[in-house]
Protein backbone atom coordinates (compact mmCIF):
# COMPACT_ATOMS: atom_id res chain seq x y z
CA UNK A 1 0.00 0.00 0.00
CA UNK A 2 1.80 3.19 -1.02
CA UNK A 3 1.15 6.75 0.96
CA UNK A 4 1.38 10.14 -0.96
CA UNK A 5 2.14 13.19 1.09
CA UNK A 6 -0.24 15.98 0.54
CA UNK A 7 -1.13 19.02 2.64
CA UNK A 8 -4.82 18.87 3.76
CA UNK A 9 -5.87 22.13 2.02
CA UNK A 10 -5.15 19.97 -0.80
CA UNK A 11 -7.85 17.48 -0.37
CA UNK A 12 -10.11 19.33 1.47
CA UNK A 13 -11.59 23.03 2.71
CA UNK A 14 -12.38 24.18 5.87
CA UNK A 15 -14.92 27.39 6.00
CA UNK A 16 -15.55 29.46 9.16
CA UNK A 17 -19.13 29.30 10.27
CA UNK A 18 -21.15 32.82 11.14
CA UNK A 19 -21.39 35.08 13.66
CA UNK A 20 -24.41 35.08 15.26
CA UNK A 21 -25.35 38.25 17.68
CA UNK A 22 -25.87 37.36 21.13
CA UNK A 23 -29.29 38.82 21.20
CA UNK A 24 -30.51 36.02 19.19
CA UNK A 25 -29.79 33.85 22.09
CA UNK A 26 -33.06 31.75 23.48
CA UNK A 27 -33.59 28.98 25.83
CA UNK A 28 -36.30 27.56 23.14
CA UNK A 29 -36.56 28.22 19.44
CA UNK A 30 -36.48 25.85 15.90
CA UNK A 31 -32.66 26.10 15.45
CA UNK A 32 -29.70 25.47 18.04
CA UNK A 33 -26.30 27.03 17.21
CA UNK A 34 -23.41 25.12 17.26
CA UNK A 35 -21.12 25.62 20.15
CA UNK A 36 -17.64 23.72 21.16
CA UNK A 37 -19.71 21.80 23.82
CA UNK A 38 -20.98 20.09 20.67
CA UNK A 39 -17.63 18.18 20.13
CA UNK A 40 -16.00 15.29 22.63
CA UNK A 41 -12.44 15.86 22.75
CA UNK A 42 -11.92 12.16 21.37
CA UNK A 43 -14.31 12.96 18.69
CA UNK A 44 -18.01 12.57 17.55
CA UNK A 45 -20.98 14.74 18.24
CA UNK A 46 -22.07 15.57 21.84
CA UNK A 47 -26.23 16.80 22.93
CA UNK A 48 -26.63 19.55 24.66
CA UNK A 49 -27.05 18.46 28.28
CA UNK A 50 -29.27 21.70 28.91
CA UNK A 51 -30.27 24.26 25.63
CA UNK A 52 -30.82 27.07 27.74
CA UNK A 53 -29.52 29.75 25.80
CA UNK A 54 -28.76 27.64 22.70
CA UNK A 55 -31.35 27.89 20.39
CA UNK A 56 -30.78 31.23 18.07
CA UNK A 57 -34.18 33.23 17.31
CA UNK A 58 -32.56 35.89 15.20
CA UNK A 59 -32.24 36.33 11.45
CA UNK A 60 -29.47 33.91 9.87
CA UNK A 61 -27.78 32.95 6.50
CA UNK A 62 -29.05 29.80 5.31
CA UNK A 63 -25.95 28.65 4.24
CA UNK A 64 -25.06 28.29 7.52
CA UNK A 65 -27.51 25.86 8.87
CA UNK A 66 -25.89 22.01 8.99
CA UNK A 67 -27.30 18.90 6.85
CA UNK A 68 -26.87 15.12 8.31
CA UNK A 69 -23.41 14.07 7.99
CA UNK A 70 -21.87 17.55 7.61
CA UNK A 71 -18.44 16.95 9.07
CA UNK A 72 -17.33 20.05 11.40
CA UNK A 73 -14.07 20.68 13.91
CA UNK A 74 -13.71 23.46 16.08
CA UNK A 75 -11.69 26.07 15.38
CA UNK A 76 -11.43 27.48 18.80
CA UNK A 77 -9.75 25.54 22.73
CA UNK A 78 -11.98 26.21 25.86
CA UNK A 79 -10.55 23.16 26.78
CA UNK A 80 -7.62 21.52 26.14
CA UNK A 81 -6.90 18.60 23.57
CA UNK A 82 -10.30 20.28 21.99
CA UNK A 83 -8.83 21.53 18.44
CA UNK A 84 -8.18 19.11 16.17
CA UNK A 85 -11.66 16.99 17.03
CA UNK A 86 -14.12 16.45 14.63
CA UNK A 87 -17.92 15.50 14.40
CA UNK A 88 -20.65 14.56 12.06
CA UNK A 89 -24.15 16.66 11.97
CA UNK A 90 -26.64 14.29 13.63
CA UNK A 91 -29.56 15.65 11.74
CA UNK A 92 -30.79 18.11 9.08
CA UNK A 93 -31.67 21.40 9.86
CA UNK A 94 -31.78 21.98 12.89
CA UNK A 95 -27.64 23.46 14.00
CA UNK A 96 -26.32 26.58 13.07
CA UNK A 97 -22.82 26.63 12.36
CA UNK A 98 -20.96 29.34 14.37
CA UNK A 99 -17.71 31.54 13.94
CA UNK A 100 -16.07 28.90 16.61
CA UNK A 101 -17.08 26.30 14.16
CA UNK A 102 -15.53 24.68 10.83
CA UNK A 103 -17.25 23.17 8.26
CA UNK A 104 -14.80 20.25 6.37
CA UNK A 105 -15.26 20.05 3.16
CA UNK A 106 -13.52 17.23 1.03
CA UNK A 107 -12.68 17.04 -2.75
CA UNK A 108 -14.45 13.30 -2.68
CA UNK A 109 -11.88 12.92 -6.15
CA UNK A 110 -8.74 12.66 -2.96
CA UNK A 111 -10.78 11.95 -0.17
CA UNK A 112 -13.29 10.01 1.35
CA UNK A 113 -14.99 12.20 4.51
CA UNK A 114 -15.40 9.32 6.63
CA UNK A 115 -11.52 8.84 6.39
CA UNK A 116 -11.42 12.54 6.82
CA UNK A 117 -12.85 11.99 10.43
CA UNK A 118 -10.55 9.57 11.36
CA UNK A 119 -7.51 11.32 9.74
CA UNK A 120 -8.38 14.43 12.14
CA UNK A 121 -8.67 12.41 14.83
CA UNK A 122 -4.69 10.77 14.41
CA UNK A 123 -2.06 12.17 16.95
CA UNK A 124 0.33 14.00 13.86
CA UNK A 125 -2.63 16.07 12.82
CA UNK A 126 -4.20 16.77 16.23
CA UNK A 127 -0.63 17.79 17.32
CA UNK A 128 -0.06 19.96 14.02
CA UNK A 129 -3.23 21.58 14.43
CA UNK A 130 -2.19 21.98 18.51
CA UNK A 131 1.36 22.81 17.27
CA UNK A 132 -0.13 26.00 14.34
CA UNK A 133 -2.66 27.55 16.92
CA UNK A 134 -2.24 30.70 18.44
CA UNK A 135 -0.72 31.04 21.82
CA UNK A 136 -2.95 33.30 24.11
CA UNK A 137 -5.69 31.72 27.16
CA UNK A 138 -7.78 30.48 24.82
CA UNK A 139 -6.28 29.02 21.64
CA UNK A 140 -7.21 29.25 18.44
CA UNK A 141 -6.71 27.50 14.56
CA UNK A 142 -8.15 28.94 11.39
CA UNK A 143 -8.76 27.42 8.12
CA UNK A 144 -5.50 28.39 6.64
CA UNK A 145 -3.62 26.66 9.52
CA UNK A 146 -5.48 23.79 9.23
CA UNK A 147 -5.13 23.47 5.22
CA UNK A 148 -1.12 23.75 6.16
CA UNK A 149 -1.16 20.18 7.67
CA UNK A 150 0.65 17.77 6.41
CA UNK A 151 -0.64 14.09 6.07
CA UNK A 152 0.20 10.53 4.07
CA UNK A 153 -2.58 8.85 2.76
CA UNK A 154 -3.36 5.95 0.49
CA UNK A 155 -5.39 5.95 -2.67
CA UNK A 156 -9.23 6.39 -2.55
CA UNK A 157 -10.27 2.84 -2.69
CA UNK A 158 -8.25 2.11 0.41
CA UNK A 159 -9.51 4.87 2.16
CA UNK A 160 -13.04 3.56 2.27
CA UNK A 161 -11.80 0.28 3.21
CA UNK A 162 -10.20 1.72 6.21
CA UNK A 163 -12.81 3.68 6.78
CA UNK A 164 -15.14 0.72 6.95
CA UNK A 165 -13.16 -1.19 9.09
CA UNK A 166 -13.10 1.62 11.58
CA UNK A 167 -16.42 2.62 11.52
CA UNK A 168 -17.02 -1.22 11.76
CA UNK A 169 -14.97 -1.73 15.31
CA UNK A 170 -16.46 1.92 16.74
CA UNK A 171 -19.87 0.45 16.00
CA UNK A 172 -18.87 -3.30 17.71
CA UNK A 173 -17.08 -1.37 20.56
CA UNK A 174 -20.22 0.77 21.29
CA UNK A 175 -22.35 -1.69 21.91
Amino acid sequence: MKFKKYKLGDLLRVTRGASLAGTGYADEGKYLRLTLANFNEEGGFKEFKSTQGKYFTDTFDRRFLMHKGDLITPLTEQSPGLLGSVAFIPCDNLYIQSQDVGLITCNTEKLDKTFAYYLFLTHSVREQISARSQQTKIRHTSPDKIADVEVFIPDLSTQLRIAGVLQTSEVRNAT
